[in-house]
């Protein structure tokens, strides 16, 4: 994770399942903090969880909005 003009975390995961990794994103991002993410199914559900969620998709070609 990157803060923008800020901070870094790393962490190695044992898997990408969205239970493993929303609560890694919920505990070391503010609430209410933009979540830039690809399109994998394990980030559904992060806006319900007070993130504003932006995604790219990489299978078009897209790493980046504007």
């Amino acid at each position: 994770m990157l803060q923008r003009n800020g901070q870094v975390m790393t962490k190695v995961v044992p898997n990408v399942a969205g239970k493993t990794l929303k609560p890694l994103i919920e505990e070391n991002v503010t609430q209410g903090s933009t979540v830039h993410t690809d399109e994998l199914h394990s980030y559904k559900g992060l806006a319900k969880k007070g993130f504003t969620h932006k995604t790219v998709n990489h299978g078009a070609g897209e790493y980046l909005i504007g």
